[in-house]
């Protein structure tokens, strides 16, 4: 079962592992940005945890269930219109 990081997924249906893989990508950018002006381990060290652990909540089944939902109903109009 895919876990949705969107809570729109027919924009960006995107997984919460792959989510979070651009996010923390993200995160060594901008220590590769900053490494020079900001030289506290443990500030890259936090922002690495955060990148890793903002999603965590979305894997919670009621808003997995949510998700479902808004894509079987889009999934529906887009039948209906063909």
């Amino acid at each position: 079962m895919v876990n949705f990081a969107k809570s729109d997924p027919t924009i960006d249906p995107q997984s919460i592992i792959s989510h979070t893989i651009d996010v923390v990508e993200r995160g060594v950018e901008l220590k590769n940005h900053y490494v020079d002006r900001i030289q506290i381990e443990k500030f890259w060290h936090a922002l690495d945890l955060a990148c890793k652990v903002h999603d965590l909540g979305k894997y919670h089944v009621n808003f997995q269930h949510r998700i479902c939902k808004k894509i079987n109903k889009d999934r529906q109009k887009e039948s209906m219109q063909l």
